[in-house]
């Protein structure tokens, strides 16, 4: 029986490997649920076709899509695409496809995110959104590996690789407090986030080890995005002078760029007024104006470290707990000495 390799039909195939095309189907999308012997014979007549339907029969062999699927909150949030940009590098050197879903997308319904956890569609799952529904992987039976990286499901048992969150805040406070400054505000993330809670306990923590004050009026909780800093800054000049805090720590670089540009539309700057340190150290920081002090996140070596991570999850069934990475402080203009 001669065949076209570019024009095959299913029919074709399972009439070539003597089976029906519902047993040819089912071999495909859940080789599981066929014999042995079935898969075989389907799988040697998709091999005799050609070789771009061979990749599919390769994999099913393998029982491997050589495909994971990252789950981000936001892909076009800088934090997470360096994150991707790490994961990518290890992966594309293994050949393993990349599939990226961003879990804060208005199509992705409960349904959708529950067609990634198949071991049929992909090999690994990595995990950068905590608020993924702990339902979906808990009633995802047969699931593939899955990883946590960046935040991690306070619910949930999982393999997690992540960054001290606490040491970075802490860097931030102390090196206000080095140039003098008493009177620190802090900007936070969300607390039902993972980062957003560690940073703003260590950012309390911190102030009660060197026997600083603190204030609610100080603290000011949104999310990681520009809204919030310019919320912030609003609250930040609606205060007396004599109680405004000389000095911000902010949980996020975006939110740090919201604060300093509304505080500049409002007359104030930086760090005349108030010094201001981020935190992740995006590409923008250094040109920002002015450049800004920050605490530098290892996001691409995060994204490395959980991609061979995962590999080895998949390869080996065997996950190795890490110490969490040491973000570090990088100076920069948006902070000053206190002026009194």
């Amino acid at each position: 029986m001669a065949l076209n390799s570019q024009n095959i039909t299913i029919q074709e195939i399972a009439q070539l490997a003597k089976v029906s095309v519902a047993t040819v189907s089912r071999t495909l999308s859940n080789p599981d649920k066929v014999s042995e012997l079935t898969r075989q014979q389907v799988l040697a007549a998709i091999e005799s076709t050609g070789y771009s339907v061979n990749e599919n029969a390769r994999n099913l062999r393998k029982r491997q899509t050589d495909t994971i699927v990252v789950m981000t909150p936001n892909i076009g949030n800088p934090y997470f695409s360096l994150i991707v940009e790490g994961v990518e590098e290890v992966l594309a050197s293994n050949h393993i496809n990349v599939l990226i879903a961003d879990t804060q997308k208005a199509s992705m319904s409960t349904t959708h995110a529950r067609n990634y956890f198949s071991r049929n569609r992909v090999d690994g799952i990595l995990i950068l959104d905590g608020q993924v529904s702990r339902d979906i992987i808990e009633n995802a039976k047969g699931h593939p590996p899955i990883l946590f990286a960046g935040e991690r499901h306070a619910e949930l048992t999982l393999p997690y690789i992540g960054i001290n969150d606490e040491l970075g805040i802490e860097l931030a406070v102390k090196h206000l407090h080095s140039l003098g400054h008493t009177r620190i505000g802090h900007i936070a993330g969300p607390s039902m986030h993972t980062p957003g809670q560690r940073r703003q306990e260590s950012f309390l923590h911190t102030l009660k080890q060197l026997n600083l004050p603190t204030h609610q009026a100080w603290i000011h909780e949104g999310l990681f995005e520009l809204a919030t800093g310019q919320q912030a800054a609003y609250a930040w000049a609606n205060l007396p002078i004599e109680q405004r805090p000389s000095a911000i720590c902010s949980a996020g670089d975006e939110i740090a760029f919201g604060f300093i540009a509304t505080l500049y539309q409002l007359g104030f700057r930086v760090p005349r007024d108030v010094s201001v340190v981020g935190y992740d150290d995006l590409t923008l920081t250094a040109c920002y104006i002015p450049a800004l002090t920050t605490i530098h996140q290892p996001c691409r070596t995060l994204g490395r470290v959980a991609a061979q991570q995962l590999l080895n999850l998949i390869k080996q069934q065997v996950f190795t707990p890490l110490p969490l990475l040491d973000p570090t402080l990088v100076i920069r203009q948006s902070t000053a000495p206190y002026d009194q």
